[in-house]
């Protein structure tokens, strides 16, 4: 795991992408002002603070280094205390060496530090050495005309907050690592400011990648990142957004090689944001990080390796069902005779194109037995599968399919609609990773078998890519199930 901070040597200037691939870089931008501090006294002999000496060429290096350098190189590298590094920002400038030891908590041991860090190197190396950034006023980067969703950072008006006095110890990919350990696999995880202001690291672990949405218990661990080991408290959702939110994390992550830390990990500089979503259909993640140095911040894409093969030209037959490929539990629910389906006047086919010509493209459609005992076919439209889970209004268009002519009503699922919300967020999640439509797939499977009467066609995941499952009764009555990709 990387170390919160890397050093000068280690850290670049610009993301750099790793193995990942087909990832792109906004262009950095700067910190508002730059360099080191030239403060100094005029020195011209011995000074002894505290029972410290410094030479006059030692007073005034270190004048320079507390006057300029950022939190992170006063408190790991020089060796203050946090709590001295963060009052010396503060007391700033620092006309001499007594007032720099009238700072709260910079006694002795934090000027023999000092002295030491100063003795240790040469005037060219502490020039070099970072400044304390402001990132306020900056322009945030991101992922521009690429978003498939509208989610940002919040951080308020400045992001070096993630390393500044009051920053982060734990670093995002300690958070992760820690929560994997402890509650399970992690789908999402950033830094944010909470309700008081102050900065926050919010990771979302699951029971296991084995389950679907619908059977999934999405919860976040916040805590301040401020310490380490990283202490948080546990939340359960209930409310729609962050279970449709986190549906599609899950389904993105599950369709993924890569983790969401893997994902931080290939990223340069110090992450605070590492969220799935997709990009050109592909499934990853959305990786924003800040040089700690400038306080550039860079957005990257990292794909998440995800297979890209394909088998819609000729899908094979699998049987009755998924069987152990199975990742939902979801079955037909047409009791025990599928004969009921000979009793349809129209096709799955046809009920699609009559659908998606009033209201979008579907997401879903089935034959089933309604409430009263009669056969329905519902078919589950989108108005723009471009938006994701969170920005969507969920419907179904369900009506009597033995009916001269197909008459849908329209329900619109409820945001306490746990089962239908997070089902759909799952289903329009798959829709958009995947390489065909859902009528697509029907049409396949119709093709796949000519006589075939195609009864269910739903989003599905098997051997870790997006498809469709559909079933298809044939004319001697037998159950064909196709996995179309």
């Amino acid at each position: 795991m990387r170390p919160l901070f890397s050093s000068c040597l280690l850290v670049a200037a610009v993301v750099a992408v790793g193995t990942a691939g087909c990832a792109f870089n906004v262009e950095p931008h700067g910190p508002k002002g730059g360099g080191a501090s030239d403060a100094t006294a005029n020195l011209d002999r011995d000074v002894t603070v505290k029972g410290v000496t410094f030479t006059a060429d030692q007073a005034r290096k270190a004048l320079n280094v507390v006057n300029g350098a950022s939190h992170e190189i006063l408190d790991h590298r020089v060796g203050f205390d946090r709590r001295a590094a963060a009052n010396v920002i503060d007391a700033r400038p620092i006309a001499d060496l007594n007032a720099l030891a009238s700072v709260s908590f910079v006694g002795r041991s934090s000027l023999n530090h000092l002295r030491a860090f100063v003795n240790a190197h040469d005037d060219a190396f502490l020039a070099a050495l970072p400044a304390q950034c402001d990132a306020r006023g900056l322009a945030m980067p991101g992922p521009g005309a690429f978003a498939s969703d509208k989610r940002v950072p919040e951080l308020g008006d400045d992001v070096a907050v993630i390393g500044g006095a009051a920053g982060a110890r734990t670093s995002l990919q300690a958070g992760v690592a820690q929560l994997a350990r402890e509650k399970g696999p992690v789908i999402e995880a950033k830094m944010e400011l909470n309700d008081e202001g102050a900065l926050s690291l919010s990771v979302y672990p699951v029971d296991g990648l084995d389950k679907d949405a619908e059977r999934a218990a999405f919860r976040e661990a916040s805590g301040t990142p401020a310490a380490t080991p990283f202490a948080y408290e546990m939340e359960t959702f209930t409310d729609r957004e962050h279970l449709v939110r986190s549906s599609r994390d899950l389904t993105l992550v599950q369709i993924s090689q890569v983790g969401v830390g893997d994902a931080a990990d290939d990223v340069g500089g110090f992450v605070y944001w590492s969220i799935p979503t997709i990009e050109w259909g592909r499934a990853g993640y959305g990786v924003y990080s800040m040089d700690p140095f400038t306080c550039e911040s860079s957005y990257t894409f990292v794909d998440g390796l995800g297979s890209d093969d394909s088998n819609w030209w000729d899908p094979a037959d699998l049987g009755n069902g998924p069987g152990a490929g199975a990742t939902d539990a979801r079955t037909p629910e047409l009791g025990d005779d599928l004969t009921v389906l000979r009793s349809s006047k129209i096709t799955m086919a046809d009920a699609l194109a009559q659908v998606e010509a009033e209201r979008g493209e579907a997401i879903e459609a089935k034959f089933e037995i309604g409430d009263d005992g009669k056969l329905s076919l519902s078919i589950y439209p989108n108005a723009d599968v471009t938006l994701d889970a969170e920005r969507s209004t969920f419907v179904e268009a369900a009506g009597d399919p033995t009916a001269d002519a197909f008459a849908p009503g329209l329900e619109t699922f409820a945001d306490d609609d746990v089962e239908h919300q997070t089902r759909s967020a799952r289903d329009l999640t798959l829709v958009q990773t995947a390489s065909l439509t859902l009528a697509d797939a029907v049409w396949a499977a119709d093709q796949a078998l000519p006589r075939g009467f195609v009864y269910w066609a739903i989003p599905t995941i098997r051997d870790g890519r997006s498809g469709y499952g559909v079933y298809s009764l044939a004319d001697d009555d037998t159950v064909h199930y196709f996995f179309i990709d």
